[in-house]
């Protein structure tokens, strides 16, 4: 599915992606693409989430992340351990 203008080529592509050819399209990928050769903006007064974290066949209600606070936890304690080991090696200047 495509949704698109000729101004500026900007285009939302949706499925399975292809360039346009007289005999068929020649394959791209597959998913989404959203583009243009002008300026592009999103906003999000609620929030906005950009992930590469799979959610198979959409699951769940899209503002529930346990996936995210998972990544952001283990972060967490990386961050304290290389601290930790920082300061016990003297690595870590004071100030």
């Amino acid at each position: 599915a495509t949704l698109m203008t000729n101004h500026q080529h900007t285009a939302l592509n949706m499925g399975f992606l292809t360039h346009p050819r007289p005999d068929g399209g020649a394959p791209r990928g597959e998913g989404f693409e959203l583009r243009t050769d002008a300026h592009g903006v999103v906003r999000a007064g609620g929030g906005l989430l950009l992930t590469t974290q799979l959610r198979a066949r959409a699951v769940a209600h899209h503002t529930d992340l346990p996936e995210c606070a998972e990544q952001l936890s283990i972060a967490q304690q990386h961050h304290a351990t290389f601290s930790h080991l920082a300061r016990d090696h003297l690595a870590q200047e004071s100030g």
